[in-house]
């Protein structure tokens, strides 16, 4: 087994790339992909995939420059509404929209990360109406 892990099946040992679960797949679209060329620290993109109809539903992966490795690039896969929450905020700021408010205030991502999809789409809809402003 590899430590590679697949954000569409959420399972160690592929990417998504090489994923064989039933998962919808559409073209990305060129406002996708431009969005994903404007974030910050990102070096490079490697793969580029739709998870349903809505529009920025994507995964993708590539190579990006993190403070915490002296802004050497590593590896990563990101789903983009949470990775554009992440990079493009002061996410603590969006506590209230988030399902676990106290955690964020307190500075843990994970009361983020681990908010419902449609309070993570509420929150991405007004960080990325602000970004690309």
């Amino acid at each position: 087994m590899t430590d590679e892990f697949c954000f569409t099946c959420h399972k160690f040992g592929h990417t998504a790339d090489t994923c064989e679960s039933n998962v919808f797949v559409r073209e990305v679209t060129d406002d996708e992909n431009a969005a994903i060329r404007v974030l910050p620290n990102v070096v490079t993109v490697s793969h580029v995939r739709a998870r349903s109809e809505r529009e920025f539903d994507i995964e993708f992966t590539g190579t990006a420059r993190q403070s915490f490795y002296d802004g050497e690039p590593v590896d990563f896969s990101a789903w983009f509404p949470l990775f554009l929450i992440r990079e493009m905020t002061n996410w603590t700021e969006l506590a209230d929209m988030s399902d676990h408010p106290d955690m964020v205030a307190a500075g843990d991502w994970s009361g983020i990360r681990d908010s419902s999809k449609e309070s993570i789409w509420k929150m991405f809809d007004i960080v990325f109406e602000q970004a690309m402003a």
